[in-house]
């Protein structure tokens, strides 16, 4: 078969044997073997001679494969940036989809091909179509740990912005992921800084995913780089603090606190964080706690007063409460050594949530 033997020289990179087979008259440049026509075959190999000789006779660039890849979507697969200019000059459309709407420059982030990359930005092509999950190139640039390809689009204006089918844009994408150099670089090249506080549709913002999922450093660039705001609040009114402390993520729960975040702020049910440090403990084994801030009320201070004195007492406090603990496992430990820190930094231990309990009633 005439049409088998062409798109096989061509993928064979012969560019001699394909200039004879398109003498034969039933030979058709466009023709399909394997599900492939002959352009397909010699872009994805990076022919690019028979690519030229294929061009002068009219093949048809924008012919889909089964996966409804075109002759740009092999050449992205193949990593052939020379291919990909002779292509963009015969008026190729290098924003074409496939059936999984990727273009050719999703392809070329998501195999890691840096020349395509390039290649298909200085082209013009478009930075930020998102495929059928919603994902943006900038999206898989961070799936894959590329900073470098991560860069490059961001210097070509790829959008922050846009959301994929989970909701999350770019910066969500990187706190989930628990990439710090991805959130260094998106914080070093944020169009506008309010981004960084950007919600989801459940009210999480970056820091509330870095929160809930511990991802330490990337928390602290949010907080120190970003300037994320550490008070605001999910669909169920939680705060980053909330979520760390029900997951006991000591180090996000130490940094929140000494960045400033306000310990009191109560969530749908009214509880604040102390309440949800303190969910897991029997009142004799904290009644010290509250002890401590009856001794301070006593002398009559202001409640900044009380915390201070609080404070001193807790984190003296704290060994012993621990030493009690040990019996109760590794879990009621931190809880409880959360508890203490929150209460030393002026956690209120009087606020009573929707149920009318205080901390220390639970």
């Amino acid at each position: 078969d005439v049409n088998e033997e062409l798109v096989k020289a061509a993928a064979n990179g012969d560019p001699q044997k394909c200039e004879e087979i398109l003498k034969h008259p039933e030979a058709n440049v466009n023709g399909v073997f394997a599900s492939h026509t002959a352009l397909q075959a010699a872009s994805q190999n990076g022919h690019v001679e028979v690519v030229k000789i294929l061009l002068r006779h009219n093949a048809d660039v924008e012919i889909e494969d089964k996966d409804g890849d075109r002759a740009v979507h092999h050449t992205a697969f193949g990593d052939e940036p020379s291919v990909m200019e002779l292509l963009a000059r015969s008026g190729a459309d290098l924003n074409a989809r496939n059936k999984r709407r990727q273009t050719p420059l999703h392809i070329a982030v998501n195999k890691g091909h840096m020349g395509v990359v390039k290649t298909l930005l200085e082209l013009g092509c478009h930075p930020s179509l998102q495929d059928c999950e919603g994902d943006t190139p900038l999206h898989d640039a961070i799936s894959k740990k590329r900073d470098d390809m991560l860069t490059l689009l961001l210097d070509h204006n790829a959008d922050i912005t846009l959301t994929n089918n989970n909701g999350f844009n770019a910066l969500h994408h990187a706190a989930l992921r628990g990439n710090p150099s991805a959130m260094r670089t998106l914080l070093a090249k944020l169009p506008r800084p309010w981004i960084v506080d950007e919600k989801k549709d459940d009210g999480y913002t970056a820091l509330h995913l870095a929160a809930l999922n511990n991802h330490v450093e990337v928390a602290e660039l949010l907080i120190h780089q970003g300037h994320a705001n550490m008070d605001l609040q999910n669909v169920n009114l939680q705060t980053p603090l909330h979520l760390a402390v029900e997951r006991q993520h000591a180090q996000i729960v130490r940094h929140l606190v000494r960045e400033g975040c306000n310990l009191n702020i109560p969530d749908k049910d009214g509880d604040t964080p102390l309440h949800e440090a303190l969910r897991h403990h029997t009142l004799s084994q904290l009644r010290h706690l509250q002890d401590m801030q009856d001794v301070a009320k006593v002398g009559g201070r202001s409640s900044s007063a009380t915390a201070a004195a609080a404070g001193t007492a807790a984190s003296t406090g704290n060994l012993e409460l621990l030493m009690g603990l040990g019996s109760q496992g590794a879990d009621k430990k931190s809880s409880a050594s959360i508890a203490c820190f929150l209460v030393s930094n002026g956690a209120e231990l009087y606020i009573k949530n929707k149920k009318g309990q205080a901390p220390l009633d639970l």
